[in-house]
């Protein structure tokens, strides 16, 4: 399950699918904003994208479409987006 607490550093795969969430900093605002999203890694290709106003929403909304998927740890050490696959 994606959570507000692992969502920088674990995804849900299927196959050669990956669905997590990232954030978005809009400049205009001065906001963050929380990207749902389902990628197919061997094409390269977005799937599916939606964007959220909390992070809650977002992992509610992956967990819910994609509840069937394992749950991944991208990187060993935890540490974000600096070492995610999607590089």
């Amino acid at each position: 399950m994606i959570t507000a607490d692992n969502f920088l550093y674990s995804c849900l795969v299927f196959e050669d699918r990956q669905a997590g969430v990232s954030t978005i900093y809009c400049h205009d605002s001065g906001e963050f904003f929380y990207h749902a999203y389902c990628f197919e890694t061997k094409i390269h290709k977005d799937l599916m994208s939606c964007e959220f106003d909390s992070v809650e929403e977002a992992c509610g909304y992956i967990n819910d479409e994609f509840s069937s998927w394992q749950l991944t740890t991208l990187t060993e050490d935890k540490s974000g987006c600096g070492s995610c696959h999607a590089k």
